[in-house]
């Protein structure tokens, strides 16, 4: 069955918005199903390759032929305090074309959309402080994670589905099953509530164990595979939550196996609509003792 959504960048191409022509992007529902939120991602560079020069301190808005504003984010992932990419979600319906042009407003524009994503990372005393960075603990018992963190690590979730990571040496993934689309995370009430049981949200779904759970890294080398945990020095970094997207990551200096040592990048991102979040990994080596 054809299931494709097809992204043309029209550089250069003439479309018509009223009576305006100007560059955008086209995209086609070549499949015979419909597509439901479907996640949209520009980098900056190819927005300027596409569009032209981006004026100083203006946002680019995405807007369809009817000239309605397009829910949108832009993130910064590299932590320069500048936004590297633009990102949106789209539906479309099965056979059809959409194209969307972008708005640069002569004045500030105070833009409110839906929130459709958070991440609940807290510590696990009253105030309950957010945490938006931290260094990964070393133990591997829920007991010493659960006195450091509510929820055991930080909780990822969007209106269909909730992910955690227990952030300590055993680096499992949980799933939380959700009853409700409202963002359920982040409400202190829950510190009452025993999430092993159904509750009127949902619950804890999976047994993770000792296992790598719901997504967690590994490596497989020589017919055996290690667990990407304990390194000379793990952190968090929250990089983006919402309104449609959130984006965190995880980083392993360090981790050793079979006399190497690899430095990871693990960055999450889940978005609203979706029942999975996406994971991307980078990795570099080298011999232990020898820098990298």
């Amino acid at each position: 069955m054809k299931y494709k959504l097809l992204i043309l960048l029209l550089a250069g191409t003439t479309l018509y918005s009223c009576s305006d022509r100007e560059p955008g992007l086209l995209l086609v529902n070549e499949g015979n199903s419909d597509r439901i939120d479907e996640p949209v991602t520009l980098a900056k560079n190819a927005l300027v390759g596409l569009i032209g020069a981006i004026p100083e301190n203006r946002i680019p808005l995405p807007v369809n032929s009817n000239g309605d504003t397009i829910p949108f984010q832009l993130d910064d992932l590299d932590g320069d305090n500048s936004w590297d990419e633009l990102f949106f979600l789209l539906s479309c319906k099965a056979g059809s074309k959409q194209k969307i042009y972008f708005r640069f407003p002569d004045k500030t524009m105070i833009l409110v959309f839906t929130k459709r994503v958070n991440v609940q990372f807290m510590k696990a005393m009253p105030p309950y402080e957010q945490i938006t960075s931290a260094e990964r603990l070393r133990s591997r018992d829920t007991e010493s994670s659960s006195a450091a963190f509510f929820m055991e690590g930080p909780v990822w979730e969007n209106d269909k589905v909730a992910f955690r990571n227990y952030f300590d040496a055993r680096n499992g993934m949980d799933i939380f099953g959700k009853k409700v689309t409202r963002l359920v995370f982040g409400d202190t009430s829950l510190v009452h509530q025993d999430y092993h049981q159904m509750l009127d949200w949902g619950m804890d779904i999976l047994k993770v164990a000792n296992s790598l759970g719901a997504g967690a890294i590994g490596m497989w080398r020589d017919n055996k595979l290690y667990r990407i945990d304990s390194a000379e020095k793990s952190t968090y970094r929250l990089v983006s939550n919402g309104p449609l997207r959130a984006v965190l990551q995880f980083r392993f200096e360090g981790w050793q196996a079979e006399g190497r040592s690899y430095t990871v990048l693990h960055q999450v991102s889940i978005w609203g609509g979706s029942h999975c979040y996406q994971s991307q990994v980078q990795s570099q080596v080298c011999t232990v003792m020898k820098n990298c």
